[in-house]
């Protein structure tokens, strides 16, 4: 009677919907270890009986249920009764047990650190406490591994102290798309988003104000997933298949605070409105919005007027409120007292007093000077073959190198410009986003596990920006740091877990990051504490209790002895008894000699009787020589 296995996938819905389970569970023992099947029913077909049986993997815990099988997501549990259920964390931590003796240290531990040091230790924990070293976890291979793709993260984690830090990880692949899709839900953005603009709302590391001044711009995230949010746009004259991605960056701490994801084909100002409603539904205080053109629209301006919120922003050329200030006040720009710098840039700026859009505001009319003659240069070579070239060049002139700067709040001349292009620090941003962070590309294949990798994308630029804004006055970019760090190694022992010596540029970075960097870990290893690795222990003097060597009678280790009895020495002195070897006759050793004999010497002065080795004649000669020959 032969048998045959029905290989079946897993359903963690059948299996588990009405326990206890009918069936049975067998293990196979194996040369690699011993393996569990689940024995669900027997049927007969054609006279042989066939077992429906299904793989669960590799035995890790026979008593308590505890499977590894690497296409169910790694480490599980499974029982009849309760059918497939996830591994407590308590477990998997007992399990952690790094497998490397060497370990990747500077580089997560400098991201730990900051962590802790920004709050956002708690943000995170709050959010999902069950997963938060999960969560940890990914940001740290996002921010160190900008190139790879989450699916490689257990590899990293393996090889990093990040497996000590963070021991609950789960970082198999399957299991890194379920959370990506669990923290994704607008329940989970909520919890973070509430936690985290609490705490930079607040005087810490991230701001020192309670209202913010902000910057807002958008940016495509190219992809080819089929979701409602991505779809074709046109920006700039490029068209793409997009997504947008809206970003609100504090304009003091130069960090993100904020971002949400939109269709990629809704323009940029029509967003603005429900950006900022959201932003006072998280109670943030917002003391300027500093936009671009693209956000520009009457009613947009008439929202933050109306809801007391300051701006300012560029007005766009075919605007006619921009064709009329230009008309009036364009055209006497060039002189000296509207003369101004900003770095290498001449410009000539008119402040105007305005009333647009049912607010009273201030109009900036700027001119750039070598933008104006570059301009001016173009249209004289393409208007060159024009009849009307004269007067098409006069009309230009009053145009060239100008663009209009709105405020609803009455700023300095000179400070206009320095307020303007502060919106330079949300495009680097997202630089950082798309560079060293993992925004692009994509991978997800839907709405909650895309939420999911943007929220991650986001978190790991908030703490590279964080670093970057450290190493502001130094001679370290943050990706550089990041690989000096790397080069950190720790050393995993029995009893303690030590580094290895710095450099003097890795101590030059903790110091700018104003970051300790202990050299002995052993009191903050949780591994060392919950004695996973067990410190050698000292051997107790004498036999192992239970052994089957006996003391010898009479012998100093004999317990019957009593204190007036003279132990025997372990051995005695001479040859053991029974010995072959016997002494030669009139040795010293020759018990038979009485006191007045003397005994032989063990070997005779000369050649062995009977040697072969005869003396050389030269030798012969000077031996046969007497005493007074020699002196002679």
């Amino acid at each position: 009677m032969t048998e045959s296995i029905t290989q079946t996938t897993f359903n963690n819905s059948v299996l588990s919907e009405a326990p206890p389970l009918s069936g049975r569970i067998e293990y196979l023992n194996k040369p690699s270890g011993v393996y569990g099947l689940y024995v669900s029913g027997t049927s007969v077909k054609d006279g042989k009986v066939c077992h429906d049986k299904l793989y669960l993997g590799k035995v890790i815990d026979q008593q308590n249920g505890v499977y590894y099988n690497r296409n169910h997501g790694g480490m599980f549990t499974f029982s009849t009764e309760v059918g497939f259920s996830d591994i407590n964390n308590t477990y998997l931590v007992k399990s952690k047990i790094p497998s490397n003796l060497v370990l990747h240290f500077g580089d997560i531990w400098m991201i730990d650190q900051i962590f802790k040091k920004s709050s956002l230790e708690s943000v995170l924990e709050n959010v999902i406490p069950e997963s938060s070293d999960t969560f940890k976890a990914l940001i740290a291979h996002r921010i160190i591994n900008k190139d790879e793709a989450s699916c490689y993260a257990e590899e990293w984690y393996r090889k990093s102290y990040a497996n000590i830090l963070y021991p609950c990880a789960r970082l198999e692949s399957p299991r890194i798309s379920e959370f990506h899709a669990k923290i994704g839900t607008e329940e989970n953005y909520r919890k973070f988003f509430s936690s985290y603009l609490n705490i930079i709302s607040k005087k810490d590391e991230f701001a020192n104000k309670i209202s913010l001044p902000i910057l807002i711009d958008s940016t495509g995230v190219p992809n080819a997933i089929k979701t409602h949010l991505t779809a074709i746009n046109s920006h700039n004259g490029k068209i793409s298949n997009e997504m947008r991605l809206i970003y609100v960056a504090d304009k003091n701490t130069k960090l993100p605070i904020y971002f949400r994801c939109v269709p990629g084909n809704i323009i940029d100002n029509s967003t603005l409105i429900t950006t900022f409603n959201t932003l006072i539904a998280y109670d943030l205080k917002i003391e300027l919005v500093i936009i671009d053109a693209g956000y520009f629209s009457g009613n947009n301006l008439e929202q933050l007027t109306k809801n007391n919120i300051p701006y300012l922003t560029r007005m766009p050329k075919h605007r006619t409120e921009y064709k009329e200030l230009m008309a009036e006040h364009g055209s006497d720009l060039f002189c000296g007292q509207n003369y101004i710098t900003y770095h290498d840039r001449v410009l000539f700026c008119k402040k105007v007093p305005t009333k647009l859009f049912g607010s009273s505001n201030y109009a900036y009319i700027i001119m750039d000077f070598l933008e104006f003659h570059d301009e001016l240069k173009k249209k004289a070579i393409t208007s060159k073959d024009d009849p009307n070239k004269s007067t098409i060049f006069d009309e230009f002139k009053d145009s060239a190198g100008r663009f209009l700067i709105l405020s609803s709040n009455d700023y300095e001349i000179d400070d206009i410009m320095q307020l303007y292009y502060s919106r330079q620090i949300i495009e680097q941003i997202f630089d950082i986003s798309k560079t060293y962070t993992g925004l692009t590309p994509q991978r997800g294949w839907s709405e909650e596990t895309i939420r999911g990798t943007l929220l991650i994308s986001f978190i790991a630029t908030v703490i590279y920006s964080y670093i970057g804004n450290k190493l502001a006055d130094s001679k370290f970019s943050p990706h550089g740091a990041l690989k000096y760090m790397h080069n950190i190694h720790i050393k995993i022992y029995e009893s303690i877990t030590l580094i290895e010596d710095l450099t003097k540029i890795q101590k030059d970075i903790f110091n700018h990051l104003e970051l300790a960097c202990p050299f002995e870990l052993e009191s903050l290893n949780p591994l060392h504490k919950a004695s996973f690795l067990k410190p050698s222990e000292k051997k107790k003097r004498g036999r192992p209790k239970g052994t089957k060597n006996k003391p010898k009678p009479g012998s100093a280790f004999d317990m019957s002895l009593t204190p007036g009895d003279i132990p025997k020495s372990g051995r005695s002195r001479g040859r053991p008894k029974g010995s072959k070897n016997k002494p030669k006759p009139g040795s010293a050793f020759d018990m038979s000699l009485t006191p007045g004999d003397i005994p032989k010497s063990g070997r005779s002065r000369g050649r062995p009787k009977g040697s072969k080795n005869k003396p050389k004649p030269e030798l012969a000669v000077v031996t046969s020589q007497t005493p007074d020959d020699i002196l002679k």
